[in-house]
């Protein structure tokens, strides 16, 4: 019996700890379902963010992109303009030392190239500021370029992780709604167990081994069950027992104190012999005292957990 009941706890136990474990999946799952939305969520903002971030760049990128374009184009045609300029006085300035040679020289000539030398000198001046600007605006759309492609990369990257946040999302979100299914199934089968047991049929459901051993513990708790009452009977009739045995004891010492008083001096073998009777009683005295001891130790430690057993599984 207290094997039997070992192994009914034990398959019990193993029930409750397989109910205990899924629960443990279901909500490790659930929370690692809830941090990662979290993730997602804090993912898609960053990555919204670095979107408008990035729009907002590529506008502003354009628009300097732009501004810069028109101002070398101006430079260089201001530069074509110096340039025509510059040769135009080259030009002048040639044609007026040419013609100074051939007409008299008056006062007004060398200040008129003089005059024309310092225009020169400012116009190259003016030429070589306005191709070291030009050289500043390349540098500026150089760093605004790298810029770009380092924020177009990031964004690209960002964009990665979010597509594998979202698809490891979606697979821990089909694992949960699996588990969700499986656990659903299980209680709808131990629901339907309960409310319409037909231990007659098996039927093709995935449950058929769970069922099987389901019966199984039935029977085992059936059979505990008689044993049981069988036990408590036995137990509410060893009193009885109990108080026969010392009265037939009462009934023997009278007994052996009467023929110690009248036999006296006796064969010792016969007293004797009546020691050993009286020590086999107080044998079998000591033996139920024992047996009774024992059966009222079972009923206080394991009839709470027989009846809760035998209600769990009647129901």
């Amino acid at each position: 019996l207290k094997r039997e009941l070992e192994d009914l706890k034990l398959s019990y136990d193993n029930l409750r700890q397989e109910a205990y474990s899924t629960s443990l999946e279901l909500k490790v799952i659930t929370k690692a379902n809830a941090e990662l939305s979290s993730e997602l969520i804090a993912a898609v903002n960053e990555n919204d963010a670095l979107c408008a971030k990035q729009e907002r760049l590529s506008h502003q990128h354009d628009t300097e992109i732009r501004n810069l374009q028109s101002a070398i184009e101006q430079l260089r045609a201001e530069n074509a303009d110096m340039k025509q300029c510059i040769e135009t006085l080259s030009e002048q300035l040639c044609k007026s030392k040419s013609e100074a040679r051939k007409e008299t020289v008056t006062i007004a000539e060398p200040y008129d190239s003089i005059q024309h030398l310092d225009e020169i000198k400012k116009l190259n001046a003016k030429l070589m500021e306005s191709e070291l600007k030009h050289y500043e605006l390349q540098q500026a759309h150089t760093a605004l370029s790298d810029e770009y492609a380092r924020l177009t990369e990031r964004c690209d990257a960002l964009q990665s992780n979010y597509e594998n946040a979202k698809h490891e999302k979606e697979e821990l979100q089909n694992l949960l709604d699996a588990a969700q299914e499986q656990w659903r199934i299980v209680s709808d089968e131990m629901q339907e167990l309960r409310n319409n047991p037909d231990w007659t049929q098996k039927g093709n459901s995935l449950f058929a081994e769970v069922d099987d051993q389901r019966k199984k513990l039935i029977n085992i708790m059936r059979s505990n069950n008689k044993l049981y009452y069988t036990l408590k009977a036995e137990h509410q009739k060893c009193p009885q027992r109990i108080q026969c045995l010392q009265n037939e004891l009462t009934h023997l010492n009278s007994r052996v104190k009467l023929y110690e008083d009248s036999v006296g001096c006796a064969d010792k073998s016969y007293v004797k012999e009546i020691q050993q009777q009286n020590g086999h009683i107080m044998h079998e005295l000591r033996k139920e005292f024992d047996r009774n001891n024992f059966l009222q130790q079972e009923l206080a430690n394991n009839s709470e957990a027989w009846v809760k057993s035998l209600v769990k599984y009647n129901l």
